[in-house]
């Protein structure tokens, strides 16, 4: 997971290929979660990195802040280098690395130990535990209750649709990730009559 000359990267340094990044991998090449990788060969690519995007965050609870987002992995074709000195030339540098280059989002609900976070620097490489992967991939807000989360999920809208939406609230162990639906509503669709101006 060296970067190579060339690409963006706030520090030289690479995190070493590690038990996370490993089970990450794993997770997916099996391609039961990640974005659909049903077009690639994953086997001629390689693990390049492996970003956290939060888009939500909870209070510290019992020594740990939530975090809600996209777990984005991209990989690198294992032969970038001769693919690369193959392309013509003309094209800019970005264009050239997504020709060898792909990437995959989950949506993930994690954690980070308080403890991990003090003394830090924004340099510092911070680790995280991950609670559950969003199997929907929409996932509303979420809060925290002891050892629980409780997340909002609502159906997709779509303008075509003639069905009224629900909204579903999850209850997590956030210990074991393990969840289940605990409460269901139904969202009735209101009908906008568009008014003309005098």
């Amino acid at each position: 997971m060296q970067p190579e000359a060339g690409n963006l990267y706030w520090k030289e340094d690479a995190i070493p290929y590690d038990s996370f990044a490993k089970e990450v991998d794993k997770t997916v090449r099996e391609g039961k979660i990640f974005d659909d990788i049903t077009d690639k060969k994953l086997d001629d690519y390689e693990l390049q990195s492996i970003e956290l995007l939060p888009w939500s965050f909870s209070e510290v609870k019992d020594g740990y802040i939530y975090l809600y987002g996209e777990q984005k992995v991209t990989y690198r074709d294992k032969n970038y280098k001769e693919k690369l000195s193959a392309m013509e030339e003309g094209l800019l540098n970005s264009d050239k690395m997504e020709k060898v280059s792909y990437t995959t989002i989950a949506r993930v609900l994690c954690r980070i130990n308080i403890e991990d976070i003090k003394d830090t620097s924004e340099d510092t490489y911070i680790n995280y535990e991950r609670v559950c992967y969003d199997l929907n991939k929409n996932w509303g807000g979420f809060i925290i209750n002891n050892k629980n989360a409780y997340v909002l999920k609502e159906d997709k809208y779509f303008e075509s649709s003639k069905e009224d939406r629900n909204i579903y609230v999850y209850s997590m162990d956030v210990d074991t990730g393990l969840y289940g639906e605990i409460y269901r509503k139904k969202n009735f669709l209101t009908k906008i009559i568009p008014v003309k101006c005098l």
